[in-house]
């Protein structure tokens, strides 16, 4: 897991202006489906077909039934002004929930 969040956060899809979406659902396409799930790519309505930067979602399942397991994420990040990469901060991990307009920030 952590190989992947390493792979994952090294890919830069700042918003704005919304670069290399392609790059990062590429990444998380391939690990879906190593691990034997199915995986369908749904580019966003009115994208271009040859855009590969186009914010795509993923919908990954496996088998069927009854119950479902739903998982929603993002995968666009939104550089902190203040971020300084020879600061000690730099060395933690921040999270924001524009859901609920709160931020965490890890070491």
């Amino acid at each position: 897991m952590a190989a992947l969040l390493a792979e994952f956060i090294a890919i830069p899809t700042e918003n704005p202006p919304g670069s290399n979406y392609g790059a990062c659902t590429d990444l998380l396409e391939q690990r879906i489906r190593q691990l034997d799930l199915d995986c369908k790519r749904i580019a966003p309505c009115g994208a271009p077909n040859e855009s590969r930067d186009a914010p795509a979602t993923l919908m990954a399942t496996y088998g069927s039934g009854e119950r479902t397991l739903y998982f929603h994420g993002h995968y666009d990040m939104v550089r902190l002004n203040r971020w300084n990469s020879s600061s000690q901060s730099a060395k933690k991990l921040f999270c924001s929930d524009a859901a609920t307009n709160t931020s965490t920030s890890e070491t």
